[in-house]
């Protein structure tokens, strides 16, 4: 006989809800990130223990390769310089072109 239980999987966002903690906190006590608080570590933990929560490997293999894109992004800086009196680029072109 089939059971009526639902069978639903954890999400962070469960565990984060039930610790009265933000998704962000939440993922940084899974973490264990310095800049959370230990209790808040221990709680959420234990939180997410208790509700069986498990992350999803698919999930944290694209989460760690979209991170690992913006550390490579963050060596490259493109501006532009604008004085407000002419068209972008042309301070440098007249403080810079001698």
């Amino acid at each position: 006989m089939a059971s009526s239980k639902k069978s639903t999987n954890v999400t962070l966002r469960d565990v984060a809800k039930k610790a009265g903690a933000g998704l962000a906190t939440a993922s940084r006590a899974m973490r264990d990130d310095p800049a959370t608080k230990e209790a808040t570590r221990l709680k959420v933990k234990k939180i997410a223990k208790e509700m069986g929560y498990r992350p999803d490997p698919g999930m944290t293999h694209l989460i760690e390769r979209r991170w690992q894109g913006k550390r490579h992004q963050q060596d490259m800086n493109i501006g532009y310089l604008y004085n407000g009196a002419g068209e972008v680029g042309e301070i440098c072109r007249n403080e810079y072109s001698n």
